[in-house]
């Protein structure tokens, strides 16, 4: 008897839990589509305590990179979404979206673009600030200091040619030289 219900209590107490699991995973990936994903990665962890099997537990962080990647994308927030998609890359590289944006981002130099003016409201009186967008600037900046970096190294690899030239070029003179020698010392040897 006391077997029985030692076997009744420890079924429902695993059937409770496994609801729970459930419900916990519902709602974090409820956080997930509605962006919360401070929320859903506190859940993740949560899940992870609570003993959810790894292969789920990964599953589940896999779909929190590319959502969280994907958010950032279409955020324009390139650098920031691509270690997002590098992981969920190295562990899903099968799916579609994952693929792509991972070559997508991997091919090019990623920078995150800033929101456009915006008007703040301050809350004294009716005073408001234009803050500017300085992203223009900024990638301008970036794509001068790229342009600048890639002239440097041009310029290193044609100090390198020249300095490779004039060496060949001082060996050639001293083969030129002592090749005169030795036709003139051949030439006077044959001369007498």
């Amino acid at each position: 008897m006391r077997f029985l219900l030692f076997i009744l209590l420890f079924l429902s107490v695993s059937i409770n839990s496994e609801e729970k699991l459930e419900e916990d995973i519902l709602l974090y990936r409820k956080s997930i589509r509605e962006h919360q994903f401070d929320k859903a990665e506190s859940i993740l962890r949560k899940l992870g305590n609570d003993g959810l099997s790894i292969p789920n537990l990964e599953l589940l962080e896999t779909e929190f990179w590319i959502e969280k990647g994907e958010y950032l994308y279409q955020n324009k927030q390139f650098k920031s979404a691509f270690p997002f998609f590098k992981d969920a890359y190295l562990r899903w590289r099968t799916n579609q979206l994952v693929n792509e944006r991972y070559k997508e981002l991997n091919s090019k130099i990623l920078t995150d673009e800033i929101v456009e003016n915006k008007q703040v409201k301050n809350n004294i009186g009716n005073q408001s600030k234009t803050i500017i967008d300085l992203s223009p600037l900024s990638e301008s900046i970036n794509q001068l200091n790229q342009n600048l970096s890639m002239i440097r190294e041009e310029i290193k690899e044609n100090k390198d040619e020249i300095r490779l030239l004039t060496k060949q070029n001082t060996i050639f003179t001293y083969l030129i030289v002592f090749n005169i020698f030795l036709l003139t010392a051949l030439f006077i040897f044959t001369k007498k």
